[in-house]
């Protein structure tokens, strides 16, 4: 069996490193990001709905931090592309 000359830590570092990989490992790298994004956003709005703020209009909330998920998902897109 083959031994790795280089500490566990970077080797687990090195998973997460999505460059020189295939597409495979960008969209599971994508996911992560958009699924952390999104939860962390939604988080904030079931936070300001349980502090009585925008009760009524936690709806458009929702929609409003979607977007913001979305532009800044697509900002990350273009710089991690070189768009």
């Amino acid at each position: 069996m083959a031994t790795l000359k280089y500490p566990k830590v970077r080797r687990a570092s090195r998973w997460f490193d999505v460059r020189q990989r295939k597409l495979g490992m960008w969209a599971y790298a994508l996911n992560r990001i958009a699924g952390i994004l999104i939860h962390g956003l939604n988080g904030l709005r079931v936070t300001l709905t349980g502090l009585d703020v925008g009760v009524h209009q936690h709806k458009a909330l929702f929609g409003v931090l979607m977007l913001v998920a979305v532009v800044a998902l697509g900002a990350a897109a273009l710089k991690i592309f070189g768009g």
